[in-house]
């Protein structure tokens, strides 16, 4: 979890709310300059266990909603929500009506992990006035430094298209070893690394701008699964 904080440049760090060192470590990458946000678990199409501070499908609104302000308060520094798991909670329009609703009270943005193809939250957001993206690239899904690398040229090559890209990684040592070494040469690249919030304000700059780069590093995950052929979420 210290690594990825002390990663170089201005990746933002997303901590699961009940895990035993989220508080500490985004009290460490807040003081470091790092932007924080909740990696918020979410009930799977696979029926995962996700512990007592999960989102799930058989939660009333009050519960839901009582969940959702604990999990939010366990994060200190929080900027923005993405999505843990949640192929099947993120599918649901009143699970995410709920849960947008309560997000543009505090105010928090909402990236979607997009752990499903069909999932509605990022079109929830818009809809309730939460500033929204969704992930780009995961880049650790299959977790050898040759694969990450490939994953990291389409993050760039799609940062350099569009104007932005947002990738989502996770602490095996071959993504710190790789982003240990990438990111110091972004410069080189063409590209600007920024908080993931900062694509959000600026809509990820404009033609005469350099493309912006968020990379949103989990330090507490697992694995995830190809996002070109979702199969049940590990994210």
């Amino acid at each position: 979890g210290r690594a990825i904080v002390d990663l170089p440049g201005a990746v933002t760090c997303a901590f699961l709310p009940a895990a035993p060192f989220s508080r500490t470590l985004a009290e460490h990458a807040f003081r470091s300059g790092k932007e924080v946000m909740l990696h918020l678990p979410m009930d799977s199409i696979d029926d995962r266990p996700l512990g007592h501070a999960g989102l799930t499908v058989g939660m009333s609104q009050r519960q839901f909603v009582n969940a959702l302000r604990r999990d939010l308060k366990a994060i200190p520094h929080i900027s923005g929500v993405n999505n843990h798991m949640g192929s099947l909670l993120t599918q649901l329009p009143d699970n995410m009506d709920w849960l947008m609703s309560e997000l543009r009270h505090w105010p928090l943005f909402f990236i979607d992990s997009r752990t499903t193809r069909d999932t509605v939250a990022e079109q929830f957001a818009m809809s309730k006035g939460v500033p929204t993206q969704r992930r780009d690239v995961f880049l650790d899904n299959v977790p050898t430094i040759e694969a990450i690398d490939r994953q990291f040229e389409k993050l760039l090559l799609i940062a350099r298209r569009r104007g932005h890209a947002i990738a989502i990684g996770h602490p095996y040592p071959q993504t710190l070893a790789l982003l240990q070494q990438r990111l110091r040469w972004l410069d080189e690249d063409g590209v600007t690394l920024v908080p993931v919030s900062r694509l959000l304000a600026g809509q990820g700059g404009g033609q005469s701008s350099p493309p912006y780069l968020a990379t949103s590093v989990h330090p507490l995950d697992e694995l995830v699964f190809n996002d070109h052929h979702p199969v049940p979420d590990r994210n």
